[in-house]
């Protein structure tokens, strides 16, 4: 497959994500993210940060540390 089809992924610990989110969503809707520490794999929509979304392929949430 060539270089160009490879899809690369924003990955950081929950504490990276809050710090990244000071003033607002890193996440645009559809982009995914994988939280580090949690090993859970999130899509954004916009407007929820980070802490608030729900895991990619599962109804499940989890609590901020």
């Amino acid at each position: 497959m060539p270089r160009e089809w490879l899809i690369q992924h924003r990955a950081g610990t929950l504490a990276e994500w809050a710090a990244a989110e000071t003033a607002g969503p890193v996440l645009l809707a559809g982009e995914r993210a994988y939280i580090t520490d949690l090993k859970l794999d999130v899509v954004g929509d916009g407007v929820t940060k980070v802490a608030g979304l729900r895991s990619a392929g599962g109804s499940d949430t989890y609590e901020p540390l």
